[in-house]
């Protein structure tokens, strides 16, 4: 899901993470944004290809400068959307995330992008809140990123015992556990104010 400032948080979904980046790419920089995007758009269904309702969803957003470009990212093709995603990048949005998991005692070193969720979603903003983090900093390349973000899917986004009434911590446990063991220490993480 592509989201403006008026979209997110998505709060129609009952968790949501977001791919946050701590600066709007630059012309040095654009190809790797562009490289994270099109993993994204490869590894992620589009909330609208899910069969669950809306409310028994987690989504995982992109965040978008302005809500009318959101809308019609979503709209368009899936293998033109980031020519546009990449460019019209939400700052903001992704910035106020970032603030809100440092809320939550989460350390984000790195030049990201930080995939952070929050279950619920209604608890993003809470300082007691506990925020899952994934930091993809080291991530160099489309496929390793690919990777991640078809492990994200599978391990965290789909699962929704891990994320259906909070977070399971003896789940969370266990698959952080899994990801330090594929992709090292500093991968995956959850903080808790």
């Amino acid at each position: 899901m592509f989201a403006g400032p008026k979209q997110y948080p998505p709060r129609q979904f009952k968790a949501y993470g977001i791919v946050a980046f701590p600066a709007r790419p630059s012309p040095d920089d654009a190809p790797r944004y562009k490289f994270f995007c099109d993993a994204y758009v490869s590894a992620l269904p589009h909330y609208t290809d899910v069969r669950a309702p809306l409310s028994k969803q987690m989504v995982t957003v992109w965040p978008i400068d302005t809500d009318s470009e959101a809308t019609r990212i979503n709209g368009a093709s899936r293998d033109s959307v980031c020519g546009r995603a990449v460019p019209n990048y939400g700052l903001p949005i992704a910035l106020h995330a970032i603030q809100e998991a440092i809320m939550n005692k989460a350390v984000l070193d790195g030049r990201g992008p930080f995939l952070l969720a929050w279950a619920p979603g209604s608890e993003k903003g809470n300082p007691n809140a506990l925020v899952l983090v994934s930091n993809l900093s080291n991530v160099s390349n489309i496929e390793d990123a690919k990777a991640v973000f078809t492990q994200w899917v599978t391990d965290i986004q789909e699962d929704q015992s891990l994320w259906n009434n909070g977070w399971n911590l003896a789940k969370l446990k266990f698959i952080i556990r899994l990801w330090v063991d594929r992709y090292g220490n500093d991968i995956i993480k959850y903080f808790k104010g």
